[in-house]
């Protein structure tokens, strides 16, 4: 078997690869060549960091990575492991997973994370033989019935304020080991929230991104973090705030989503399914300390 840079072998031999080796996933997982490369660029996945197995020329598996610094830690990420049916159970996933820990060591990486469905137990125990342990449940909330507004919400004396998604990096709440796709970075046309006290002090904060038609119509809002001051005692209030106002229940016509939500934040969890949501896919987030 041989490990090698994913950029060796042209974008389309990737592309069929990937396709082959996520046929069976639980999820829909296949690719064209415009939207890999499209979801590689926008995710910072970069294929000389990234890893292919071949076994006698033949390509036979991959994991996608990318390496980002965020406040000076630097997380190195593992966007999707998979490797063809037929050459599974063989130690090929094995064998890349502990290349590409060496790989993030000498590029720096303080850390390593990544998403696996909860279900996926081969995979998580794949993980877990490579040093990876379980730090948090994740849920993706879709909602499919009308909005239900909690009228409750609309009295707050919170102002919340929109900013660059960028600003939100600097609050000292914010989520450095948030799973990857939700930080501000994965979000060229995204938004962000700030809720601020009565002294102007920051006590909470939103990403998300909305969705338009071709003439130009609002058709979704995706939510990808919704974070408050751990030590604040009105808490759960700020959330509930900060969730209205992200998926203004009011709008009708209009899909909401709320992807990788920590299943502990059940006042969050309770709002979105108070408000019509329901859970459509649970991960678990892993992480590796590297020294």
């Amino acid at each position: 078997m041989l490990l090698r840079p994913l950029s060796d072998i042209p974008l389309t031999d990737v592309v069929n690869l990937w396709n082959e080796a996520f046929q069976d996933y639980a999820i829909p997982m296949q690719q064209s060549v415009d939207r890999l490369f499209a979801r590689m660029a926008r995710e910072g996945l970069s294929p000389s960091l990234s890893v292919i197995a071949t076994i006698d020329d033949r390509p036979v598996g991959l994991v996608l990575n990318g390496i980002r610094t965020i406040r000076g830690m630097r997380i190195a990420w593992n966007g999707g492991t998979g490797v063809i049916p037929s050459f599974r159970r063989s130690g090929v996933g094995k064998a890349m997973i502990r290349y590409c820990l060496d790989l993030y060591r000498k590029e720096g990486a303080h850390i390593t994370t990544l998403e696996a469905l909860a279900d996926n137990q081969k995979a998580i125990d794949l993980y877990r033989q490579c040093g990876y342990e379980v730090i948090n449940r994740i849920g993706v909330f879709l909602q499919q019935s009308p909005a239900n507004p909690d009228r409750e919400t609309l009295r707050t004396n919170w102002h919340i304020q929109r900013v660059p998604t960028i600003d939100v990096s600097s609050l000292p709440f914010y989520q450095i080991q948030a799973p990857w796709q939700t930080h501000w970075e994965n979000l060229p046309a995204g938004e962000s929230l700030i809720a601020c006290d009565e002294n102007g002090n920051p006590v909470g904060y939103a990403l998300f991104q909305r969705v338009y038609t071709e003439d130009g119509q609002c058709r979704e809002i995706v939510m990808v973090q919704c974070e408050t001051n751990p030590d604040h005692p009105l808490r759960d209030e700020i959330t509930v705030a900060l969730a209205h106002h992200v998926f203004q229940p009011d709008l009708p016509n209009i899909k909401r989503k709320a992807i990788h939500v920590p299943l502990s934040r059940s006042t969050l969890c309770d709002w979105l399914k108070k408000n019509g949501f329901r859970s459509i896919v649970e991960q678990v987030q892993m992480k590796k300390e590297l020294r």
